[in-house]
């Protein structure tokens, strides 16, 4: 149900599958998922909590909780579960990129790009992971390498609007004015 926008019904289920299936992790992840789609982020939490204790050593108990914490302000925390789910396994996609994310979010722009260089290694398609590095790129004053990644990802996606609003902002900061609001004019016409 939570698929189709249905968090209240997708809670009751997940709390029906815990309660036939107490050690099953995954439920108990789902719902304390779905407890944070829906903005219950006490309740997220204490699912997440119960998750990791449950289950310390499987990598996917410490994303969910990352995600929560970062949404809830608390970037020290989401950074610690994110990499802690990358010493317990080092191929998980979503942790680097996240990782990455908060790293941003810290004025640590140079170590996000290792983490999304690291995502992107494992996953090459992770547009959105290229589309951070990017960001992190303009962040650094390294607006050549940022141009060329946000190419690469309007390449691959050519209606993703922040990318051609972020772009626009980086040929802004090039002068090239007329690049920077045909940039502007597509993302409209894309996301109006």
């Amino acid at each position: 149900r939570a698929g189709s926008g249905d968090l209240p019904g997708a809670i009751a289920d997940y709390d029906e599958a815990i309660r036939l299936s107490p050690s099953d992790p995954i439920p108990l992840r789902n719902r304390g998922i779905a407890y944070h789609l829906s903005g219950n982020h006490k309740r997220a939490l204490e699912d997440f909590e119960r998750l990791v204790l449950q289950e310390p050593s499987w990598a996917p108990s410490y994303p969910p909780r990352g995600i929560c914490r970062w949404d809830t302000g608390d970037l020290d925390g989401a950074l610690s579960d994110f990499t802690t789910a990358l010493g317990l396994d080092p191929d998980l996609v979503e942790a680097w990129y996240f990782r990455g994310c908060v790293k941003r979010l810290k004025k640590m722009s140079k170590d996000a790009i290792a983490d999304f260089d690291a995502a992107l290694a494992r996953d090459p398609a992770h547009l959105d992971a290229r589309f951070r590095r990017a960001q992190c790129l303009s962040d650094l004053d390294d607006l050549r390498s940022a141009l060329a990644e946000y190419d690469e990802v309007l390449r691959r996606r050519s209606d993703y609007a922040e990318a051609l609003v972020n772009r626009g902002l980086v040929k802004g900061r090039v002068e090239d004015w007329n690049g920077a609001i045909a940039d502007y004019d597509r993302a409209i016409l894309v996301n109006p």
